[in-house]
């Protein structure tokens, strides 16, 4: 099979200082139905450290609260199995069913903007409600590097939507669409071998 059969990866991250941790799984099963691979990621994060200011894009700061004041502590599992058909090595088409389960607690952000609810605004009664939605995901992956390890020249291109639904009564739904693209050229003239 090409490149190789099964790959799997487990990292994990611990902070001493505030004793939170990451565990991401991803493993890569390829030709197993046929031509699609099968891709399995997974990912728990316990305890995430974000700023938030509000919601929508016409939120202002409030200039007498520091900066601290705008930091959310949470938590989140999520778990996604996709078909990949590969074309070429170049590009990676992805589909499959994706899960993602949200918590928080008020000890984690006492004195915060979550603490405020109003300020914030959104629903005092749920926000500390746990919420687990299911949907599906898609991608499209363009790589066409020189050298995945230290690439000199190509373009790394991927695009991501995601449609997920609250199953939960306190969760509307999610739709997501992310792109992120990296070029990789010199900026000099050719390089040349003496």
């Amino acid at each position: 099979k090409d490149p190789y059969s099964t790959y799997q990866k487990i990292t994990s991250q611990y902070s001493f200082k505030t004793s939170a941790y990451q565990v991401k799984y991803n493993g890569e099963f390829n030709q197993l139905l046929g031509k699609f691979d099968l891709v399995a990621n997974g990912e728990l994060y316990n305890t995430v450290l974000n700023n938030f200011y509000g919601l929508g894009n016409e939120t202002k700061k409030d200039k007498n609260k520091n900066f601290s004041f705008y930091n959310v502590r949470y938590n989140y599992f999520s778990a996604e199995m996709l078909l990949r058909k590969r074309i070429h090595n170049l590009i990676q088409f992805n589909i499959g069913p994706a899960y993602y389960h949200y918590w928080n607690h008020y000890y984690d952000n006492k004195g915060k903007i979550l603490a405020q609810p109003g300020f914030g605004g959104f629903d005092s009664a749920s926000i500390y409600s746990k919420k687990t939605y299911l949907g599906g995901k898609a991608s499209i992956v363009i790589n066409n590097l020189n050298n995945d390890l230290f690439p000199t020249r190509g373009i790394f291109w991927n695009t991501k939507f995601s449609s997920l639904f609250g199953i939960r009564k306190n969760g509307s739904q999610i739709k997501k669409l992310t792109t992120d693209i990296t070029l990789y050229s010199t900026l000099k003239k050719p390089t040349s071998i003496v």
